[in-house]
């Protein structure tokens, strides 16, 4: 069985999606007494704690996306930092996967892009420029000699 509304997973048996929380059954007392000698319902969900650790990996990416955009798009002027665009580009995606947080990681991705677009144009600017400054000395000498 499927949650409607988040869609991961949850045993046919629950009343509540794991997840979420989303109530799946209305009506489980009924199915409460005709189950009354099955063993399952005792047993510990194991899906549960790993999908909660998932929730949990996917927030932080989430904010680690978003807070490496941040600092991305500040320093974003400075030649060859654009790592950190590629490493909140990553991360903003591994957030974005979680429902709660998908709106925040999914800025840290773009925020990351931009300032990754703009670092690279600057840092080929910036070559273009040492490399004319560079084989304008060897021929006249440095400017300011």
């Amino acid at each position: 069985m499927y949650c409607p509304k988040c869609g991961m997973e949850a045993p046919d048996n629950s009343v509540n999606c794991p997840t979420c929380g989303y109530k799946l059954k209305e009506d489980y007392k009924e199915e409460k007494e005709e189950d009354v000698f099955e063993t399952n319902e005792t047993k510990p969900d194991n899906n549960y704690v790993s999908a909660s650790n998932d929730r949990v990996a996917n927030k932080v990416f989430a904010f680690i996306g978003f807070g490496t955009g941040i600092f991305s798009l500040v320093f974003c002027w400075v030649p060859f930092m654009f790592f950190s665009g590629i490493i909140g580009m990553i991360f903003g995606k591994l957030g974005s996967r979680d429902n709660s947080k998908k709106q925040f990681g999914r800025r840290g991705f773009i925020m990351s892009m931009v300032a990754l677009i703009i670092d690279v144009i600057i840092t080929v600017v910036w070559i273009i420029c040492v490399v004319i400054l560079a084989e304008e000395a060897s021929q006249n000498g440095w400017p300011w000699e």
